[in-house]
């Protein structure tokens, strides 16, 4: 510290020698020595380029360990996303099963009503016919018995 306070007074002492007033001098000197102390040294230097590295060091670490946890994520998403697509498919491919099944078993039953619809009508066709024959037969025997009735 002394060194450096000597080499002060030597410089203010070279500046009044050129002309310059001793409060001038002064003034010029603590000016000067305000910059200096704002200016950084080779070791200040050293040690920002050592924090700057510890820093970017820092920050790639937090970025590998974000990328980990997000693909961790996306590798668990699409896990469950598969298995959702997987379970969806069978449950899709059983209810379309199931209803495959019952519009069979219901195509079956109406095909069994329709043969047995047709079986009636045939059955009533034949009722009729045997009606129509039956007051055929007995109009001739009723005209007879009306005429009777009426004579």
């Amino acid at each position: 510290m002394q060194s450096a306070a000597v080499q002060w007074n030597e410089v203010r002492r070279s500046l009044e020698e050129v002309g310059f007033e001793p409060n001038q001098a002064e003034a010029l000197v603590d000016m000067v020595r305000k910059r200096e102390q704002r200016l950084a040294t080779k070791d200040d230097m050293a040690v920002l380029n050592v924090d700057v590295s510890t820093v970017d060091a820092l920050r790639q670490e937090v970025r590998d360990r974000h990328e980990s946890l997000r693909q961790e994520l996306h590798a668990r998403i699409d896990a469950l996303d598969s298995k959702l697509s997987g379970r969806m498919e069978t449950l899709s491919s059983t209810l379309n099963g199931r209803m495959d099944a019952l519009e069979s078993g219901l195509s079956g039953r109406m095909d069994g009503l329709s043969g047995r619809m047709d079986g009636l009508a045939g059955q009533l066709t034949t009722i009729k016919w045997f009606l129509g024959a039956m007051l055929a037969m007995m109009t001739p025997a009723a005209a007879a018995l009306v005429r009777l009735a009426f004579v």
